[in-house]
């Protein structure tokens, strides 16, 4: 059965490279594209977050699209920084990504925004910046409030350019956030879904699956993690 990897381009190398490996038949259908936002320090909210880096402890990215856009912007920082600056991520594929780039990141132990404001709000007070995508759900910066401040680094633009390439015959999706079901529930037939089996990065993006279409009995399947070594050993397990 072929498998569908509904990832942007940019962040596709390590499915490709892991499919080639272990002979999977893998369809790159790249729904979405990200787009870099240049963080100007200079002018702006970000002028202000520049000025005052310093007040900052903890360090939050959101996505490894974050990592890959919004680094930078601390790396220009870098003298500033000492032991009791904290780095967190929402997930495993992010703290790999920031693994990648030399920061140590912390993670919650329930992979969600909400795990992660109560973890920092337990044990890790202080004045937070949120590194994300303009596609935030404001979880984060809602939660923690006038403790948070963020600097926005991409976005991610969903096109409808390759959503036909999703053909009838059945095939494995791979989900790594809800907005790429969203997008697919929205643009192509329901009944076009009903062969498909979903491997999704979370319990929670199932959750809001089966929220979104509660009548339609999709076949969801929830990896380990968002790490793709996760989601294809979920894979092998029904190929």
């Amino acid at each position: 059965m072929i498998v569908i990897n509904t990832r942007p381009k940019d962040l596709s190398k390590k499915i490709n490279e892991l499919c080639s490996l272990e002979k999977i038949e893998l369809q790159n259908t790249h729904l979405s594209k990200i787009i870099p936002i240049k963080i100007d320090t200079d002018n702006g909210a970000n002028k202000k977050i520049f000025e005052n880096f310093n007040t900052y402890t903890n360090f939050i990215f959101t996505s490894r699209a974050a990592v890959e856009n919004g680094t930078e912007f601390i790396k220009i920082k870098s003298a500033l920084l000492n032991k009791n600056h904290k780095f967190f991520a929402v997930g495993d594929s992010t703290k790999e990504a920031l693994a990648m780039k030399g920061f140590e990141a912390i993670m919650p132990i329930i992979k969600s925004s909400d795990g992660l404001v109560e973890m920092i709000e337990k044990s890790f007070p202080g004045q937070n910046l949120i590194i994300c995508g303009e596609n935030t759900n404001m979880n984060l910066q809602n939660k923690l409030a006038e403790s948070a401040d963020e600097i926005r680094c991409y976005n991610l633009n969903y096109s409808k350019e390759f959503i036909h390439d999703i053909s009838p015959s059945e095939a494995i999706i791979l989900i790594y956030n809800y907005l790429t079901f969203e997008f697919i529930h929205k643009n192509l037939d329901v009944h076009l879904l009903r062969n498909k089996i979903f491997i999704v990065a979370s319990e929670r993006i199932k959750s809001k699956i089966f929220n979104l279409v509660p009548k339609y009995d999709l076949k969801i399947l929830v990896s380990k993690s968002s790490l793709d070594v996760d989601m294809l050993e979920t894979v092998k397990k029904i190929i």
